[in-house]
């Protein structure tokens, strides 16, 4: 999993609960930092836009891992991305770069800021979005909109505002694991297969539906409404994470 850098992203890595969920997947976890080193034009935007620089400087920091731990098949690992703010965006990004290498994103409280992505590529990759309900510097608009249109296309993509969350909050952060675990374990098992080669792909003909105007989670078979218009979700546990988090639960 990569954290990158910026926002929360600290407070995440450090996180014990996050921490024993990747180790008992096997998973690693990198918090990427990004810096500018030069005044160029849009160099403050790298940690946004890993088209910019990011993409490189991150295939070569897992092959330096690679071969300093003696583990040489990081070198082709694929990533599961989360970041926060501005951060929220590398993901999408480095997904339009290399696919076949990006497990999923979450984007938490995080704003495009008009920055284009390719929805072409993107729609086939897991997503989770997050918005904070009392968020003032990136609200819940542009999330909302971003997932509406991967969801117009039948992105496996979920959306859910977090009640009464600002823009950066340690506590209301730690609270979204409630959604963030069960949705990372079972995309990250869903889409990895020690016998094959590439990623499996998630589609709507399984998972979970919820729909954000009742709070209603229904399994695949059983939904009946229009599904374009509801967050896909992969499991029971992250139908049920969804419900916690966006304060529905019954």
């Amino acid at each position: 999993m990569v954290i990158t850098d910026g926002g929360l992203a600290s407070r995440l890595y450090q996180n014990q609960e996050l921490r024993e969920t990747l180790s008992s997947l096997s998973c690693g976890l990198l918090q990427l930092r990004i810096r500018v080193i030069h005044t160029k034009p849009g160099a403050r935007l790298v940690v946004r836009d890993a088209t910019l620089g990011g993409s490189e400087g991150l295939g070569i920091l897992v092959e330096e891992f690679a071969e300093g731990f003696g583990r040489p098949e990081l070198v082709a690992v694929p990533f599961l991305f989360w970041g926060h703010s501005a951060a929220g965006t590398f993901g999408l990004t480095y997904a339009g770069l290399d696919p076949g290498r990006t497990i999923g994103f979450v984007r938490y409280n995080s704003h495009l800021r008009d920055l284009p992505v390719d929805m072409s590529i993107l729609t086939a990759i897991p997503g989770l979005l997050i918005a904070g309900g009392a968020d003032e510097v990136a609200g819940t608009e542009d999330a909302h909109s971003l997932w509406a249109n991967g969801r117009a296309s039948d992105a496996p993509w979920a959306f859910a505002v977090q009640p009464g969350a600002p823009h950066s909050s340690e506590q209301h952060l730690a609270e979204a694991n409630a959604l963030l675990l069960p949705w990372m374990i079972a995309v990250i098992e869903g889409r990895l297969d020690s016998d094959a080669e590439e990623l499996k792909d998630l589609s709507n003909e399984s998972g979970w539906f919820a729909g954000d105007a009742t709070g209603e989670t229904v399994s695949f078979d059983r939904y009946l409404g229009p599904r374009q218009q509801a967050s896909w979700l992969p499991d029971e546990a992250s139908a049920r994470g969804w419900q916690i988090l966006s304060g529905t639960s019954r």
